[in-house]
């Protein structure tokens, strides 16, 4: 070991834990934070960041997540999580299913009030787990990034080339661990930076992603489950895998790596987990061998006479019900849609891929796409090719995956991006302009922004988008943004992420505190959650801001809606409770 190396100092991660008053009187502080400190052991060593955890936890004197349960700081950064996250941690922690409350993605402290404190310590673990894997750029802090940069220096002794800034640095890292992929090592930085300054950051960002994606996604089975699953496997089941595949590239238009299933020995038994990347999905309770997933409600399953128990389709948290594998006889008159152990687990992972697929995109994935379109449009690959490479296409289709758009009509995508443009507009809304509309001439790194790209295709795909997130119908209800919250939030002409880090952490918690307080956030009858509606210089960065606590939550553009929509006013988001 070199000098150099024996003389690094010890990276600190420190990690702030504040409680609910009600958990943090039920839960004992010597047993939470070894948990934690272990999550964020395992987190940091899987990524590959420098560091060891310091945990602290404490009573929270203040108001907590919109959660009511759980307050994190990351090196003194927020990490928020949304209720979805809340939801899903109390059922793998093992709680029973409160139809209700998950399928709208509401509070569940009425139900967490009477649970024992096993329940308790696995669900608050599960929430800190899933929080920082959702953002887990947020462990990368700034002795951290120092001691990376440090390490590289090193692997770069021999070399002549300059390093890039140290903000430069941090997003390229970034850019890997936001799709929990563990950074590479400083040798093999060393390599992927040839050339960086020859090439635009997104760019070089993607050719690290395509270096640090796994070859294939793979699905962990506790290995009785598996066995005992292998075992059930019947006639009907024999195309299921190949159906699942077919079904997820109809929905999403695009091709993922494959599916490798893995029985690793230390899960919990009847519970698999899917590897998102290089990071762990949270745990699944797979159905009993004697049971099935029927969609019925309560009413129908009673006028029946069937005993069942309450549950939620993990595809889409909609209502369903577990009976007896027995009564399957009794049922088949009644055409209901039903899922057996095996079935269940596809649907289990049809859905966590659906809500995830955008963690699978890299070059190959682009390249592909691009290989088939030329099949199809020869004369579309030889004209696009000089202006929509693999590197510009990968992240734009990963944006709108990540929105739930469908980027199947590819010759679309292609073409908006080949003909994408902008005008200087102003503070004036121009509905009838399709140019990106900016209010003053935008800089390098607003052109190579793939967040921007995305703007202009989506503002190509305006009734994709009234399918999508309003059910086809061409009377939109939404929510509209303050001025004032808009002029905080508006693009000048920078990248999207410069953009937003440029707003002070208290005003962006306060956009945040304005959207939980004016808007109802709860998923509808018809599925679908409520919009909020502003501008296209507004929206990218308002999508940034919003997506860890509101992932599924719409965010619209004016530009991006058809002429021949009604728009109706739900309310204004302002923040303001007077």
């Amino acid at each position: 070991m070199s000098p150099d190396q024996t003389s690094a100092p010890q990276i600190i991660v420190p990690v702030s834990v504040e409680l609910a008053d009600w958990l943090w009187d039920r839960l004992d502080e010597t047993v939470l934070v070894p948990q934690f400190e272990n999550i964020v052991g395992q987190l940091l060593s899987r990524l590959n960041i420098p560091g060891q955890p310091l945990v602290s936890v404490q009573a929270s004197p203040n108001d907590l997540h919109p959660a009511g349960f759980i307050s994190l700081r990351v090196n003194d950064r927020v990490c928020s999580y949304s209720l979805q996250t809340v939801c899903w941690a109390y059922l793998a922690a093992g709680g029973p299913q409160p139809l209700d409350s998950i399928a709208a993605g509401r509070d569940l402290s009425p139900v967490l009030i009477n649970a024992g404190p096993e329940l308790l310590v696995r669900f608050v673990g599960y929430i800190f787990q899933e929080a920082l894997s959702v953002q887990p750029a947020i462990l990368l802090g700034d002795a951290g990034l120092v001691e990376y940069e440090r390490m590289l220096r090193l692997a770069l002794r021999q070399a002549s080339r300059d390093l890039p800034s140290r903000d430069w640095l941090r997003r390229w890292l970034s850019a890997a661990l936001d799709l929990n992929l563990k950074l590479p090592t400083p040798q093999k930085a060393a390599s992927l930076l040839r050339g960086w300054q020859e090439k635009s950051l997104p760019a070089t960002c993607e050719l690290l992603i395509a270096a640090q994606a796994p070859q294939y996604i793979e699905l962990q089975v506790e290995r009785q489950t598996w066995q005992a699953l292998s075992l059930s496997y019947t006639e009907d089941d024999k195309d299921l895998f190949k159906q699942f595949h077919e079904n997820l590239f109809d929905m999403l238009g695009i091709e993922l790596p494959p599916i490798h299933v893995t029985t690793p020995p230390d899960l919990p038994p009847g519970t698999y987990c899917l590897m998102i990347n290089h990071l762990p999905s949270l745990l699944h309770p797979g159905l009993e061998p004697d049971q099935v997933l029927v969609q019925a409600g309560e009413s129908e399953l009673n006028e029946l006479g069937i005993p069942f128990k309450p549950a939620i389709n993990p595809a889409n948290r909609g209502r369903a019900a577990i009976v007896a594998r027995s009564v399957l006889p009794s049922m088949k008159s009644q055409e209901l849609t039903t899922w057996n152990p095996l079935s269940y687990l596809v649907l289990w992972l049809n859905g966590v891929i659906r809500e995830r697929a955008y963690y699978f995109i890299a070059l190959k994935a682009a390249e592909n796409a691009l290989k088939h379109l030329g099949q199809v449009f020869p004369a579309l690959e030889s004209t696009a090719k000089e202006v929509v490479s693999p590197e510009r296409l990968a992240p734009v289709i990963r944006l709108m995956l990540a929105e739930g758009m469908p980027v199947g009509n590819l010759r679309q995508i292609v073409h908006s991006l080949m003909d994408m443009d902008f005008v200087i507009a102003g503070s004036d809304l121009l509905v009838i302009d399709e140019r990106m509309q900016v209010a003053s001439p935008p800089d390098k790194t607003w052109m190579e922004d793939p967040a921007v790209a995305v703007e202009y295709v989506r503002s190509n795909m305006k009734y994709t988008i009234m399918e999508v997130f309003n059910n086809r119908e061409l009377n939109l209800s939404a929510y509209l943004l303050d001025p004032g919250i808009e002029d905080l939030l508006r693009n000048p002409g920078v990248d999207t992420q410069v953009n937003l880090e440029t707003i002070s952490e208290a005003t962006r918690q306060g956009i945040l505190d304005a959207i939980r307080i004016d808007m109802d956030v709860e998923l509808r009858d018809d599925g679908s959650y409520p919009s909020i509606l502003t501008t296209q210089d507004v929206r990218p960065t308002l999508r940034r801001l919003l997506a860890t606590e509101f992932p599924h939550l719409p965010v619209l553009s004016y530009q991006e809606l058809p002429t021949d929509v009604a728009i109706t006013k739900l309310g204004q988001i302002t923040g303001q409770t007077g």
